[in-house]
């Protein structure tokens, strides 16, 4: 047995009473319950919120709550509204992060620009991101009253990120935030699906940040997340959730949080998700420059559904599925919480582009006749440390969970031993603990301790989270520091259970000849 197990962050002389638990991941053959599971929101509000920035609001009791708060269509409600439309039984937080300020700050603009009269009567459909609208179109109406139309119904959903402040036959889509967060050339939020009218009609459509692009200002909102995150050092939130899955800069910022709350002095475990609908080769960017396996991003490429949706939908399926069992791993997965808008057809991703978003640790939101699925559930954790070879060990996030999982309650077991007396339990004279050992009541061994450890492996592997129990056991050393009197040192190898995605079968059809 080694005279000492290192744990990051626990060095000899650190003495606060704790339980530390280092989670260390990919440490397997390289191949080239535990508590609610609670969702922080970290996002801007607008003008129109009341709430206060840098500022943690919940749990959140209602949608509405939230509208008002952080302002109608903001980023915090449409967040809000998507979790708890597919998750009723979610704990959802807020953190409200100040916009983007400084210098000249922009919001995103997109125009609609229509001509002509109709020269029949039709139905007219468009859309917004994922929102849908119908308009009648009469025998006779002109341009300028098509556009009157078309901004009565926008503006009537006042949960959409954009407003219409258009004029004449012009509707002008200005998203609600500032920011390049809002739309550019190359990141899309709120994408405009309208075809040609026809029937006497001509439409030239624009999504916002197409017409005129949002900009940061002087102070960019990743700089604001950094502060409002600091708000928030010391409170546990297992989920976190972000909707601009394009900001590398905020989503750096993220992993750095996250990484030194799930230090094992802290203990602070937590998993973070964003959304992202640009291009597949866009997301990869993204997706390497993190390679870390605490953040996931969910991905329709080129889609219609915004980021804050696919972000909102998948926190909101991780928590609802991972509450009860951390293991599962989402892959095909299309359960009743599950409601996305499926892609337009041309954009429709097939086996290659799947296949490529897996390898980049990409969460691939796929198509199908009528809806959506989520393919795998996936860390960006697809590359070695250094970033440079694949390595897809943690990829797989239902890992990552599981480990949470077992920690936790690892944790809460140990968390009830601490204050006891403790001793090196009495050793026979070949060395190995003598079981028969009279202990002091009120007192606990390393010896008296390993049982708690052993229940533990056992009932993980019960519960169907991990596998090869006995390579588990085999593993296990607990002993009493030879540095700290005061401390158990322990240590073990887990193995998060497999899951079923692939079955391959090799026919060789044999008829005489």
């Amino acid at each position: 047995m080694p005279a000492d197990i290192p744990v990051t962050g626990f060095a000899s002389d650190y003495r606060t009473p704790s339980v530390g638990i280092e989670l260390v991941f990919a440490q397997g053959e390289s191949i080239s319950g535990s508590g609610a599971r609670e969702i922080l929101i970290v996002a801007p509000k607008t003008a129109a919120g009341t709430y206060t920035v840098d500022t943690l609001y919940g749990p959140l009791r209602s949608e509405r709550e939230v509208e008002l708060g952080s302002g109608p269509g903001s980023a915090g409600h449409r967040l809000a509204r998507k979790i708890m439309q597919a998750n009723k039984g979610a704990t959802v937080y807020l953190l409200v992060v100040a916009e983007t300020t400084g210098g000249s700050p922009a919001k995103a603009v997109g125009n609609l620009a229509w001509s002509g009269t109709a020269t029949s009567s039709f139905n007219y459909t468009f859309s917004v991101g994922e929102e849908e609208f119908t308009i009648y179109v009469k025998n006779g109406d002109g341009a300028a009253t098509v556009a009157a139309g078309v901004k009565a119904l926008i503006n009537g959903r006042t949960h959409l990120g954009v407003t219409d402040e258009g004029s004449s036959a012009t509707n002008t889509l200005t998203a609600k935030h500032f920011g390049a967060r809002s739309g550019t050339a190359t990141w899309i939020p709120f994408r405009v699906v309208a075809p040609a009218p026809g029937n006497g009609l001509t439409l030239t459509a624009a999504s916002p940040g197409t017409t005129t692009a949002g900009a940061d200002g002087s102070t960019t909102e990743a700089a604001q997340i950094t502060t409002a995150l600091a708000t928030v050092e010391g409170r546990h939130f297992y989920y976190y959730v972000y909707d601009n899955g394009g900001d590398a800069t905020a989503l750096a910022a993220f992993k750095t949080h996250l990484a030194n709350k799930a230090l094992p002095r802290y203990g602070r475990r937590s998993y973070f998700i964003t959304g992202h609908n640009g291009t597949l080769a866009a997301v990869t960017t993204i997706a390497n420059g993190l390679n870390y396996e605490r953040q996931e991003i969910a991905h329709q490429a080129t889609g219609d559904n915004s980021p804050d949706q696919l972000a909102g939908q998948l926190v909101a399926t991780h928590q609802l599925v991972r509450e009860s069992n951390p293991a599962n791993g989402l892959i095909n997965y299309a359960g009743p919480d599950w409601n996305l808008r499926p892609a337009r057809a041309q954009y429709w991703p097939d086996e290659d582009d799947i296949n490529d978003a897996i390898a980049a640790g990409v969460s691939c939101v796929a198509s199908k006749t009528g809806g959506t699925y989520l393919v795998m559930s996936l860390t960006t954790r697809s590359k070695d440390g250094s970033g440079t070879y694949a390595d897809f060990r943690a990829a797989e996030s239902h890992r990552i969970s599981v480990g949470d999982a077992c920690a936790a309650d690892l944790t809460a077991a140990m968390s009830s031993r601490i204050g006891k007396g403790f001793m090196q339990h009495p050793r026979r004279p070949d060395g190995t603990p003598n079981p028969n050992a009279k202990i002091p009541q009120g007192v606990v061994t390393d010896f008296t301790l390993k049982p708690v450890y052993v229940s533990k492996i056992n009932s993980w592997a019960k519960a169907g989270w991990t596998q090869r129990v006995d390579d588990t056991l085999a593993s296990l050393l607990v002993s009493k520091s030879p540095i700290n009197a005061g401390r158990l040192e322990s240590g073990f190898s887990l193995y998060a259970r497999d899951n079923l995605s692939q079955v391959t079968v090799r026919m060789a059809e044999a008829s005489a000849a």
